[in-house]
């Protein structure tokens, strides 16, 4: 898909207005977010965690 056909996304909702977030969502400002950063301070909200290995106390065949 070309750029030009790429659809349009805007900030809406209460969250958004608090974090003074208007009109048009800028690609770095969704990449923070998916980051979990702040898409204008790019203050850290989320804290990732490592990834875990579960195992069986059984051996599995």
């Amino acid at each position: 898909m070309s750029r030009e056909q790429q659809g349009f996304s805007e900030w809406q909702g209460k969250l958004a207005q608090q974090w003074g977030l208007r009109d048009k969502v800028g690609s770095e400002q969704f990449a923070r977010l998916t980051e979990g950063r702040h898409p204008r301070t790019q203050e850290q909200m989320v804290r990732h965690q490592p990834a875990k290995t579960y195992e069986t106390s059984s051996a599995e065949k």
